[in-house]
């Protein structure tokens, strides 16, 4: 006879929510966003973050990269 389990395990878990998350991205490149768009919920989504120093360090990044980009379109509009 073999060991009942109960509930979900917890490698089970992190399958579920990862598989989650990938629904959720595949819904919101549904809706149709831009790489800018992307960028802005990736930021939004950094804030969220309990890990202060990762949310720092996410949001960083995220900032330099949107202001190089207005710094190209302005290259090129000029």
């Amino acid at each position: 006879m073999g060991i009942k389990t109960y509930g979900v395990s917890e490698s089970q878990r992190g399958i579920l929510e990862s598989a989650q998350c990938r629904e959720i991205a595949h819904e919101i490149l549904n809706f149709g966003v831009n790489q800018s768009q992307i960028l802005i919920l990736i930021k939004l989504l950094a804030l969220e973050l309990e890990d202060r120093q990762l949310m720092l360090d996410v949001t960083k990044i995220i900032d330099e990269k949107i202001k190089d980009d207005q710094q190209e379109e302005t290259t090129i509009i000029v």
